[in-house]
This record gives C-alpha cells, structure tokens and sequence, in this order.
C-alpha cells in the first residue's frame, strides 16, 4: 500500500527493503488453513524469491499474518527473522485508548468480544481454532459500519 511505502521510505533509509505482496493469505488464514500443504507452497512461494534475494528480517504486514508466523518460520528457518506487528498494534491502540481516557485504571482484565456479519457457525469454528480456546461469536447485521462513523 501507499502507506507502507511511505513508512518504508521514512524510516528504512539505511536498509534494502524488498516489498511483497501477498495475494490470498488473508483468505487463507480467514479460513483456517494454516497449515496444510497448499498454504504451506503458497508461503514458499512469496518467501523463496525473497529468500534468493538475500533477506534477513521478514515484516509480516498485515495482522492476519501473525498466524502464519511458525510455519514462514518453519519454511525460511532459524537464520531469517521473521517479525509480525500484533504486540505493536496492540500497543498502539492501547496508547491511543489511554490518551482518550486518562481515567483508565491499569491491570484491569478485560474480555473479548467476537462479532461477524458472516455465518456465526463457521466464524466460531475459525475464531475458535485462531485464538486457541473455544470462543463464542455474535452475529452483527451486515451493513456498512464505517459509514455510520
């Protein structure tokens, strides 16, 4: 995207930045398929070319990319770092919520919400293997929510 272009060029100025797109994963990791042999020769065939290219650190860009973390692991192997972007997204909202909300008491727990404007089923069946405990999921009318923001 435009924006990680910029980001690339503002600050990787004293790195060779290689970018990547990569078709079908997040449909791939939408659907649960992480690990089978189809994704698996997806994965190598985006890393590879990188791989012959001489990279050392891959970015994964993209949040649902977290989940193919181990097996691009697995494919490129311990002499490449692969680096995904949850914790500091996480982070990010977290400094933009507190900013908003001086008042926030820290260590509260809190909880998950899992809402889709897909099948309920088939999103607890997803939800459920990505987050690594049974989930439950509400269904959400679909319409255009950004719209109404």
């Amino acid at each position: 995207s435009a924006a990680v272009e910029r980001l690339c060029r503002e600050f990787g100025k004293d790195a060779s930045i290689l970018l990547r797109p990569c078709p079908g994963l997040v449909e791939l990791v939408e659907s649960g398929n992480l690990t089978s042999e189809h994704t698996r020769q997806t994965l190598q065939g985006i890393v590879h070319p990188l791989i012959a290219q001489g990279v050392d650190t891959l970015v994964l860009g993209c949040t649902h990319y977290v989940f193919l973390g181990p097996t691009i692991q697995d494919i490129v192997g311990p002499e490449v770092k692969v680096l995904e972007s949850s914790v500091a997204v996480a982070k990010q909202v977290m400094r933009h919520w507190v900013g908003e909300s001086p008042g926030i008491v820290h260590g509260r727990i809190g909880r998950e919400t899992f809402l889709t404007t897909g099948l309920r089923d088939h999103a607890e069946t997803i939800f459920s293997q990505l987050w690594g405990a049974p989930v439950e999921v509400h269904e959400l009318e679909a319409r255009n929510y950004c719209a109404e923001a």
